[in-house]
């Protein structure tokens, strides 16, 4: 079986896939890159992969066109699901992919759109008895001074880079994200706001087979990045499944088919969780749940897995993450997300990168994110 990697889309939960197929001869893994260049490459160990190809991103023709030439080197592959905005393009090609021997496993494009869509996720929870957090009139809190901590999401993905088109969730935490929100002057009628949940986070991760549910974990995520980026720090956690079953039952009516990973947050106020966002496709801290044993890119690919038996005592790590939380924290003028959780001597705390395959990497990529984020920092005071 051929298995084609877009691996620079989600370098975290590639090594975490490059890792575990690695274990099985049967899988011949390939990889693709949009830049080929020394440091793009660096993060996949060459012994992961039979070879490396270019795509094409600048625009969906171009894109579907590198994955069919890709298909006439190689032959039939499995395309693995990372990448938010090329997953709709391969969606919206997916006939014509097939034809070729480009094999996936995603939902349909409609119900990804239900899924990976800000507000249609939310509308789709509240019709399905999932808490979400309260709704507030965005023309109104920006018309006052801040008094509340709240969100702001776009109501969809937005492919053009419009600066008044936010393209994540911006949280508003202070005065000083308060006045870095009113200075986008976003395009209101585009944008939603929500109250702003500050207790833990937690993710739901599933695979589903036509809306069953084949294998699944959960995590609680101890320290993200300010305005609600990547994951830095977590741990393996057991959500009450009488809201796990909901969120089942409304994947099941959907029909859902591959992976998806819904985040959740605690209200101490109310003692419930609520239902933040689902990314219908792989997550950053992927590593947690293969190093905790479960594997959700061998049971993709279709592979019968024992039941899995989760040790619980392997924690997620990346300290790379750590850096890039101080520059963001300048950028977005909003805080560290931290769950100071007790009793965890028990966790042996495993960084995605400090391992023996990407010891390398681990020690450059500091560099990078530095010299990123000074770049960055440099044109703020530019502006």
């Amino acid at each position: 079986m051929n298995v084609l990697l877009l691996a620079d889309t989600n370098p975290r939960a590639s090594i975490a896939i490059l890792r575990t197929l690695f274990d099985n001869k049967n899988i011949k893994v390939y990889i693709a890159l949009a830049r080929m260049g020394f440091l793009n490459k660096l993060p996949f160990p060459k012994q992961y992969f039979i070879d490396a190809h270019k795509y094409e991103s600048i625009s969906e023709k171009k894109f579907i066109g590198s994955l069919i030439n890709i298909a006439l080197q190689i032959g039939e592959y499995f395309l693995m699901p990372t990448g938010e905005q090329l997953i709709r393009w391969v969606l919206n090609n997916k006939k014509k992919l097939h034809s070729v021997g480009v094999l996936t496993s995603l939902p349909e494009l409609s119900v990804y759109k239900h899924l990976s869509d800000k507000s249609s996720f939310v509308t789709l929870c509240q019709t399905n008895g999932i808490p979400t957090p309260k709704d507030l009139p965005l023309n109104e809190l920006l018309s006052k001074k801040f008094d509340h901590n709240f969100v702001v999401k776009p109501l969809l993905l937005y492919e053009n880079h419009d600066d008044r088109l936010l393209s994540c969730p911006f949280i508003v935490d202070n005065s000083s994200s308060f006045n870095l929100l009113k200075e986008k002057n976003l395009e209101i009628n585009k944008h939603f706001a929500q109250d702003y949940i500050g207790d833990h986070s937690v993710y739901y991760c599933v695979h589903y087979v036509h809306g069953e549910k084949n294998v699944f974990f959960s995590q609680r995520n101890l320290l993200q990045q300010p305005g609600g980026k990547s994951i830095v720090k977590a741990i393996s956690f057991e959500i009450d499944s009488k809201l796990t079953d909901k969120i089942d039952a409304m994947m099941s009516t959907l029909n859902m088919h591959g992976v998806c990973m819904i985040e959740l947050k605690y209200d101490r106020k109310t003692n419930q969780y609520y239902a933040i966002e689902c990314n219908p496709r792989f997550w950053g801290p992927l590593q947690l749940a293969i190093d905790n044993g479960v594997n959700f890119p061998m049971s993709l690919l279709g592979f019968e897995l024992v039941k899995p038996k989760t040790s619980n005592n392997i924690g997620y790590f990346w300290a790379g993450g750590i850096v890039q939380a101080f520059i963001y924290k300048f950028v977005y003028k909003s805080s560290i997300q931290r769950d100071r959780l007790s009793n965890l001597e028990h966790i042996l705390f495993k960084d995605i990168w400090l391992r023996k395959d990407t010891i390398a990497y681990y020690l450059i990529e500091y560099l990078h994110i530095f010299y990123g984020g000074m770049k960055t920092i440099l044109k703020s005071f530019i502006k």
